[in-house]
């Protein structure tokens, strides 16, 4: 568990993030710690995601975040309250296409969305096919 926030971590410090922060569920605590120990760790279900993203350089949200009702919970609070740029990709992407209230006009600037073709079709509500047929 946790590889996928574990590699956006080594991806953030190695662009040269001063300090990277993974949100992520409780149980990758011991797999951030333990592949990752420069980078701080906060439960996903901690509560002060609000303050933690309003804190944020640049937020990217979706690698390890997971798709259940908590994740959601988790990154309706920190899109609601990070200011700075927003990246969001792989589960972030799957909750959108859930609940699209979760990106609201105001985050439309300053966010960059990287889908691969069945994320798009996700988000736009189509057949992959029609995706993958005119990109």
């Amino acid at each position: 568990m946790g590889g996928a926030a574990i590699m956006c971590g080594h991806a953030g410090l190695r662009a040269g993030a001063g300090t990277v922060r993974l949100v992520t569920p409780a149980a990758n605590r011991l797999a951030v710690h333990t592949s990752l120990p420069e980078a701080l760790f906060t439960d996903r279900d901690s509560g002060d995601l609000a303050e933690v993203a309003s804190q944020a350089m640049a937020l990217v949200a979706g690698p390890g975040i997971g798709t259940d009702a908590s994740a959601q919970r988790a990154l309706g609070e920190m899109l609601a309250a990070v200011g700075a740029p927003r990246l969001l990709d792989a589960d972030a992407l799957t909750l959108l296409s859930r609940d699209p209230s979760l990106f609201p006009e105001r985050l439309r600037t300053r966010t960059l969305l990287t889908p691969h073709p069945g994320e798009v079709a996700r988000l736009l509500g189509i057949d992959i096919e029609q995706v993958t047929d005119d990109p």
